[in-house]
């Protein structure tokens, strides 16, 4: 994946099938659909939580976006059309700048 600049965002991945790009409250639809997966959530999550409602989603999207979070860094996952089909982290990681 290489890195590429948009107007949208400064700082995101973009692959031959898919890019990566820094989350929005207009995600929370998609990702709560995605929570209520419970096969992925077995297989991919280290526990089960509670299901959460789109603008519970929302609400904890738009705290998470005012937050200079210092061990996790999120993507929203979508298609070169534009399409969010997913979510990914980066856990642990270090800011180097």
């Amino acid at each position: 994946m290489q890195p590429i600049q948009t107007a949208v965002s400064k700082c995101f991945w973009q692959g031959q099938l898919i890019r990566l790009r820094p989350f929005t409250p207009r995600d929370a639809d998609v990702i709560s659909v995605e929570e209520q997966d419970s096969e992925s959530i077995r297989v991919f999550e280290p526990g089960i939580y509670p299901i959460r409602s789109a603008e519970m989603v929302q609400t904890q999207l738009e705290h998470d976006l005012t937050q200079s979070s210092t061990h996790i860094l999120g993507f929203a996952v979508e298609t070169l059309a534009g399409e969010m089909v997913g979510t990914t982290n980066i856990r642990d990681w270090q800011r180097r700048i």
